[in-house]
């Protein structure tokens, strides 16, 4: 699915950009995590910036050929990703801003992921390395922002995003 491109508005900060989603959108969400926060996912590889223009794309889970129990894992997406032109990772800030420019536009009965480097992703409760979901689900409340084990492997109901930069003169 081609969201095509989004653009951070004006009064983004980076800081807060998780604390103030929830704020500002919590009677959308049939749930929002309590590890989605500006702490846990304040390091992505990229920092967003007012202004900055992203291309965005969301890639279907396929599972493995021939392979029932095998589905495809994290870090096989993020090879994938790490592989395209201009790519940037903005994982939870990513997908607040999708939210914010797409929310309407998003099919219902997907799980989008945003993914980054090992180091660069959150913790869950039990200390595992984590990445952010946006889950849309047909009935209202009609969101919910999770998280997910970055070992574990992903199903086909899931859809990984691809964030490229569209901003002249950054990475």
């Amino acid at each position: 699915m081609d969201f095509g491109t989004i653009s951070v508005r004006k009064d983004f900060r980076h800081e807060e950009c998780l604390s103030s989603w929830q704020a500002v959108d919590g009677k959308s969400f049939h749930e929002f995590s309590s590890y989605v926060t500006d702490e846990n996912f304040g390091n992505p590889t990229t920092i967003l910036s007012p202004g900055d223009k992203m291309q965005v794309r969301a890639y279907r889970v396929v599972m493995k050929a021939g392979i029932m129990s095998a589905n495809v894992l994290p870090s096989e997406c993020l090879a994938f990703l790490e592989s395209q032109p201009h790519a940037v990772f903005p994982v939870a800030q990513g997908l607040r801003v999708l939210f914010q420019e797409r929310r309407n536009n998003m099919p219902a009965e997907k799980w989008y992921v945003a993914l980054d480097a090992k180091e660069r992703l959150g913790k869950n409760r039990v200390g595992a390395l984590c990445f952010p979901a946006l889950t849309v689900f047909r009935g209202i409340p009609r969101y919910r922002v999770g998280v997910y084990d970055f070992n574990e492997p992903l199903s086909p109901v899931f859809e990984f995003l691809s964030f490229t930069n569209k901003s002249r003169g950054r990475k």
